[in-house]
C-alpha cells in the first residue's frame, strides 16, 4: 500500500548547482564591497582564528575552552601592543632627530631648486607652483589616512571579540559548513565520472 507521499531522494543537478553557486559568489561579492566595514573584519578574524586554533586546542587539554581563547587572546593582544610599543618609540626617535633633518633637508632643497633651475629651465616660481599642487595631494593624502586611521581602530575593537566568538563557537560554525555541502547520495554522479 503506496501513498502518494512517498518522498523520492532527488538526484543532483549539476547545472543547477553550477547556477545556484555562481548566485552566491555574485551576491557574497556584493555583500563585501557593499558591507566591507562588517565583511572585512570577519575575514579578517577568521583567519586570525585559524591562525591561533592550535594554541587554543592545546591550552584546552588542560584547562576550559573559555580561559583557553581568553588567554590566547590576551597573549595576542600583548603580543601585539608590544610591537606598536616598538615601532612608536622608533618613531619617537625619528621625531627627536626631526631639527637636524630638517636643515639637512632644507640645504638639499636649495641644492636641488638650482640644479633643476640650471637643468630644466623651471624658475623659482614655478618650481613654487609645483611644490604647492604637491603639498595639495599630499594634505589630500593625509585626510584618507585619518579616516583609514579611525576605520583601523574600529578593526582592532572588533576583530578580538569575533575571534573569541569563532573560537567558541567553533564547532557550530563547522556543523554548519559541513551541513551546506552535498550529500553522498547527491553526488552520486562524481562516482560514476570516477568509475
Amino acid at each position: 500500500m503506496s501513498s502518494n507521499f512517498d518522498i523520492k531522494p532527488q538526484r543532483f543537478d549539476r547545472l543547477d548547482y553550477i547556477y545556484k553557486l555562481f548566485v552566491v559568489i555574485a551576491l557574497s561579492i556584493t555583500a563585501t564591497m557593499l558591507a566591507s566595514d562588517i565583511i572585512i573584519p570577519i575575514l579578517i578574524s577568521a583567519f586570525l582564528s585559524v591562525v591561533l586554533l592550535p594554541v587554543v586546542n592545546r591550552l584546552e587539554k588542560k584547562l576550559s575552552l573559555t580561559l583557553s581563547v581568553t588567554i590566547v587572546l590576551i597573549f595576542t593582544f600583548i603580543l601585539f601592543a608590544g610591537s606598536m610599543w616598538i615601532i612608536g618609540k622608533q618613531l619617537a626617535n625619528l621625531v627627536q632627530d626631526l631639527p637636524d633633518l630638517q636643515t639637512r633637508f632644507e640645504a638639499f632643497v636649495n641644492k636641488t631648486s638650482d640644479q633643476i633651475e640650471l637643468t630644466l629651465g623651471f624658475s623659482a616660481k614655478e618650481q613654487t607652483q609645483l611644490l604647492k599642487d604637491g603639498l595639495t595631494a599630499a594634505s589630500s593624502y593625509l585626510t584618507n589616512l585619518v579616516v583609514s586611521t579611525t576605520n583601523t581602530l574600529s578593526l582592532l575593537v572588533q576583530i578580538p571579540i569575533y575571534i573569541f566568538l569563532f573560537l567558541i563557537y567553533r564547532d557550530k560554525f563547522r556543523d554548519f559548513f559541513v551541513s551546506l555541502l552535498p550529500s553522498d547520495d547527491a553526488l552520486g554522479w562524481k562516482k560514476d565520472i570516477e568509475n
